[in-house]
């Protein structure tokens, strides 16, 4: 997974968690009856529509990152977006890898795009803050990750060496 250049490019522009969910389902018309409605994938992807007003320069780099890190859109990349209140690391793709741009005035540019966004399995820092102090008992989570890792350890260190 690629990374969002933020020390190159300005963050997002985004108005609000949201979009449209895709439940990912496909119909085809009948000739007669009912049309037949399945469903083509299992997971559900919430999207965002993002936008950037960038400089000439800001849009280069944005395309030569699109192109060549992308590999035209069809990479996920992460990046930070505001759910909520707080900024929150996601991992994006750009739907059908396409963006649009248009000139907004002397050397500058809108960028939009649709991304769909994959659950990363993050946690906020508010759930964090409620899990330590909340006196959440994570004595079972840990006792299945021991075990987990007492079972995979060996495996892993007697077939990759390195």
């Amino acid at each position: 997974m690629k990374i969002y250049p933020s020390n190159s490019l300005p963050q997002a522009v985004q108005s609000g968690y949201g979009g449209a969910n895709n439940p990912g389902l496909r119909r085809s018309e009948m000739e007669g009856g009912r049309v037949v409605q399945l469903s083509t994938t299992t997971t559900v992807r919430d999207t965002l529509n993002l936008s950037w007003n960038l400089n000439d320069v800001e849009l280069a780099i944005f395309r030569a990152w699109h192109k060549t890190e992308l590999a035209y859109g069809s990479e996920s990349f992460s990046m930070f977006v505001y759910i909520g209140n707080e900024a929150t690391n996601v991992e994006l793709r750009i739907v059908g890898g396409v963006y649009n741009y248009t000139h907004t005035g002397f050397l500058q540019w809108n960028v939009t795009l649709e991304a769909e966004v994959f659950d990363m399995a993050t946690i906020s820092n508010g759930a964090l803050l409620v899990i330590i102090d909340g006196g959440v008992d994570t004595s079972a989570f840990e006792t299945a990750a021991a075990s987990l890792e007492t079972e995979l350890g060996a495996h892993f260190n007697s077939t990759h060496p390195w």
